[in-house]
């Protein structure tokens, strides 16, 4: 422990001599840019930002680590605990001579003589162990500060370098000079002599490492043996996905791996063949630089390869994703010509850049030249207007935004190459790479998200599929599924493309632009800038808040909710409080990202909640009312209810009013505290099944058991009505006209077209029943009796 602690300190003292060295160079180079030196500083600049890089790498392989920290700290403790074990000196010694000498003996005494030596002995070590770890703690804290201090160090002047060195030749205009040195590294590549020394080091490498070469042998036989078979299992893969009813996810992810198994050959040795001759210590520089370049080859190889596999015919593209099969063959055929080009002068360009000299500067511009050239070429063959791989696409968007788009985006990716390629011969070499390795890992980001795209819209579509066998009604819900994957992908897609360009940016200084401040965290007096980066995390936040809200419940639907035994009204209630827990945390988080926290607007919230109480009163009595449905649940989506006089299926729920659907199609917006104080009548709330009452009146002198018999005999016959509860038929009163028999059954379904078509059904039953057993239904009757007494009426008139 004491030995770590003097290393601290040693350490300490070196980053701090370190960072001065660091803030003396850094003055010199601050002195130079000031004066306007930059633009011929360029190679001077991009040599102290090498040089800083390889700093930091050094100075962090000596860091102590957090883990090193906390386990120091951990030690600390549990000596701290062992030593107040043994703070009861005397008890502890009695403990201990009692185990040993149960029967206390004559030899007790010394005994307990040589106990308590050891006990004092085992103390006083605890107590040296817990100094010398008090000391190492005491020694990593200025460590950790001068570590803080250095590092940060590191990143400002790193940062202060790429602000300035973007935009700075790092050398030369391409000259004829460039010509001659570029030819004289090719004739050294063709010199049989540095290969030889690579051979020999590859050799040493293979001889150091049997097993794995012979593993490595055997897998690459393998597949290259089983290509065939692969691409047949393919093609039946693609034949069952192919059908119109194919629900099992399986074949796409089988056909998934065999994709990548047929792609991975020629990469995996590319790859092992690198890690190889890099593995294997000592060496020329050749071989060194020769790995690092097989190494990014296999990468560029692996890529080619897999969007070459994914577009055969009945592969992934064609027959799982629903590509158009011009559009892939099209592809297909662009990459056969483009990988025999591309992936020597990768080869050769990785292993020029890796070789890190001026003498190779020129052959590694023309190179990167020429591959610029190159990938400018496959641009225009795939993805020009008339021909390209969206032709089918846009030619069904002909007055379209996407079109439109398209003849705006396609000369933009055409010059793009050759805007680099031209920067790269105009002596802006570094800014060339470096917007080309970040356009090139933007490809590969772009070509990652379209297949998970691909992937889970082909998932959606087989759960689709399957919950449709269900019969169950999902347009709405695919929708918003699809919608939300969608945006979620830009949302990827965008995200990804800010980790890429991060290092960029600060060159652009457009982020960085202060807007506002706000009082920071060590009070008014510190004030902290909200920037332009931060507004738009804000916005970010927002956006993503209402494609959230909007969309989260179809995902929710088919993803979780349908796999769990829930009732389609705790569906809704479930997916209504996750879109208010998503936007609620979506305006926490826009607030937070523009300086907006609680303690600063706590006054204000508080203010506006007492003048809303009062103007905004009944809202928010229907808010907190809609919050108590979506809780309590007297009422739920697809309930059959009747508020004062008006009866319907209750459809939505939100967050002010309730839509209710009446049985004429009309929508009826109810605000959600009647339901909470008014009275409500559900029809559907613990129990669904509801009665229908049926008059029927015969004749005097009909046979009534017969009737009431017939009646039970009608419901029992008639479709949609239960067996339980049973039917039952009485004989309620006499009429003036009929004897009144009322027939009463259950319905399974309150719902208003079921319950008319059962009415129909057993009226209509009822009546031809009857008739056919000579049962007459009556009607109301009225006799009329008229005495012959004209005449004194007539006399009576006439006085």
């Amino acid at each position: 422990i004491d030995d770590e602690a003097a290393a601290a300190s040693r350490q300490s003292v070196e980053f701090a001599n370190a960072l001065c060295d660091l803030e003396r160079a850094f003055q010199g180079v601050t002195k130079k840019v000031e004066l306007g030196l930059a633009q011929q500083l360029g190679p001077y600049l991009l040599q102290c930002r090498v040089d800083l890089v390889r700093k930091r790498r050094k100075l962090e392989s000596a860091r102590l680590s957090q883990s090193q920290i906390d386990a120091a700290r951990r030690e600390w403790l549990d000596l701290a605990e062992v030593r107040n074990r043994l703070s009861d000196f005397d008890q502890a010694c009695d403990d201990l001579i009692r185990d040993l000498d149960p029967t206390g003996g004559p030899p007790r005494t010394g005994l307990e003589a040589e106990a308590r030596r050891m006990w004092k002995s085992r103390r006083e070590i605890v107590d040296t162990l817990i100094d010398a770890s008090e000391r190492y703690i005491r020694e990593i804290g200025p460590l950790i500060a001068a570590d803080k201090e250095l590092f940060d160090a590191l990143d400002r002047q790193l940062g202060y370098i790429d602000e300035r060195i973007f935009w700075v030749r790092s050398t030369a205009p391409l000259s004829a000079g460039d010509l001659t040195a570029a030819g004289e590294g090719l004739r050294w590549y063709a010199q049989p002599r540095p290969w030889q020394a690579v051979a020999r080091q590859f050799a040493r490498g293979a001889a150091a490492r049997p097993l794995w070469c012979l593993a490595a042998a055997v897998l690459f036989v393998a597949l290259i043996a089983a290509q065939p078979k692969m691409r047949r299992r393919l093609h039946g893969l693609g034949a069952q996905a192919g059908r119109g009813n194919a629900d099992n996810m399986l074949v796409t992810f089988r056909a998934l791996v065999l994709t990548l198994l047929r792609a991975a050959p020629g990469p995996a040795l590319l790859a092992f063949s690198g890690w190889l001759l890099g593995a294997t210590a000592g060496g020329p520089e050749l071989s060194r630089a020769l790995a690092r370049g097989l190494g990014f080859t296999a990468v560029a190889l692996a890529s080619i390869e897999f969007l070459r596999q994914v577009c055969l015919g009945q592969g992934l593209g064609a027959a799982h994703f629903g590509w158009p099969e011009q559009s892939t063959r099209l592809l297909r055929g662009q990459l056969r010509w483009f990988a025999p080009v591309a992936i020597p002068l990768t080869l050769l360009g990785a292993t020029t850049n890796a070789l890190d000299s001026d003498r190779w500067q020129a052959l590694g511009r023309l190179n990167f030249i020429a591959a610029m050239l190159l990938v400018s070429l496959l641009i225009y063959r795939l993805f020009r207007p008339l021909g390209g791989v969206f032709h089918d696409f846009l030619a069904c968007r002909r007055e379209g935004g996407l079109r439109r788009l398209h003849h705006v985006a396609f000369p933009l990716l055409v010059a793009s190459p050759v805007t680099l390629a031209l920067l790269a011969g105009l002596g802006y070499f570094y800014t060339a790479r470096q917007l080309a390795w970040r356009f090139q890992a933007s490809g590969w980001l772009l070509a990652a998200f379209l297949m998970t795209g691909a992937l889970l819209l082909r998932w959606l579509l087989i759960v689709r599929r399957r919950l449709a066998m269900r019969q169950l009604d999902l347009a709405t819900v695919n929708l918003q599924t699809r919608r939300f994957v969608e945006t979620t992908l830009v949302v990827g897609f965008a995200a990804g493309l800010w980790w890429i360009w991060a290092d960029v940016l600060p060159a652009f200084s457009l982020l960085n632009v202060p807007l506002w401040f706000v009082e920071g965290s060590g009070g008014p007096t510190q004030l902290e800038p909200v920037r332009v980066a931060h507004l738009l995390e804000a916005v970010l936040a927002v956006v993503l808040t209402v494609v959230g809200t909007r969309n989260i419940p179809g995902l929710l639907g088919i993803v979780f909710l349908q796999r769990l035994p829930l009732e389609t009204a705790t569906r809704y209630a479930v997916t209504a409080l996750f879109r208010y827990a998503i936007a609620v945390t979506g305006i926490v988080v826009a607030c937070l990202a523009v300086g907006i926290t609680w303690s600063k607007i706590h006054w204000l919230v508080a203010a506006v909640s007492v003048g809303l109480g009062f103007g905004l009163q009944e809202i928010f009595a229907n808010f907190v009312s809609g919050l108590i449905i979506l809780c309590e649940r007297p009422i739920r989506v697809g309930d059959i209810v009747t508020v004062d006089d008006v009866s319907g299926t209750v459809s939505r729920i939100r967050i002010r009013a309730t839509m209710i659907t009446d049985f004429d199609r009309k929508e009826l917006v109810v605000p959600n505290k009647e339901f909470i104080t008014g009275r409500l009548l559900n029809w559907t709330l613990s129990d669904p099944v509801n009665r229908v009452c049926l008059n029927v009146g015969i004749a005097y002198g009909s046979d009534i058991e017969k009737a009431r018999a017939l009646l039970l005999q009608v419901a029992a016959e008639t479709p949609g009505v239960l067996k339980e509860p049973a039917p039952i038929a009485s004989f309620e009163s006499f009429g003036d006209s009929a004897l009144n028999l009322v027939l009463r059954c259950c319905l399974p379904n309150p719902d208003l077209e079921n319950r008319l078509a059962a009415i129909h059904a057993l009226n209509t039953k009822i009546h031809d029943t009857f008739r056919a057993a000579g049962i007459d239904i009556a009607f109301p009757q009225l006799d009329l009796h008229v005495r012959n007494n004209s005449l004194g009426l007539y006399q009576r008139h006439a006085a």
